[in-house]
């Protein structure tokens, strides 16, 4: 399989690893596709699909000031969830164009007739992606307000700074 950017830079390298990380999280290898050959996404569709995150993360998601590259995106899982939404979208325009139903002596088939599914799953996870971008995007524009957060128990709960000996 060829490399989906040939050009690395930080940015292009960086987005080839989330790639990865998507096909992992989206579980779209061939042997759990059942009921297809091969993986469903493409290495530059996946790409695409993050970069619509990125998008819609900065764009469609108040505070609208908060803005996020690929190389300061502040949550991985975030990230991931946004272009499965994508990857889930584009999955409903291609069921939507191919579904039919067909009866032949009284047998009806559907064939791909996943899109209500598929817009289920859809809206519980746009609200629960605008739900969390927008809770991180609120606590960095406080801390930028403020300067941060501080309290004596900080050192107790954050990762890599716990004092063990108290």
């Amino acid at each position: 399989m060829e490399p989906v950017i040939s050009n690395m830079t930080p940015e292009m390298d960086r987005l080839e690893k989330l790639v990865i990380a998507l096909r992992d999280y989206l579980m779209d290898y061939e042997e759990n596709n059942h009921l297809i050959e091969g993986q469903e996404f493409t290495d530059k569709q996946l790409q695409t699909f993050l970069l619509l995150a990125l998008d819609y993360y900065n764009t469609a998601v108040t505070p609208l000031a908060i803005q996020a590259g690929i190389m300061s995106f502040p949550s991985l899982s975030l990230w991931l969830d946004g272009a499965s939404i994508f990857a889930l979208k584009s999955a409903i325009h291609k069921f939507n164009r191919n579904a039919f139903q067909y009866n032949d002596s009284g047998t009806q088939v559907v064939v791909e007739e996943k899109a209500a599914d598929y817009e289920r799953t859809l809206q519980r996870l746009i609200n629960e992606f605008r739900m969390s971008a927008q809770a991180i995007k609120e606590s960095i524009n406080l801390e930028q307000c403020y300067g941060g957060f501080s309290s004596e128990y900080l050192s107790l709960y954050v990762a890599g700074r716990r004092n063990l000996s108290r």
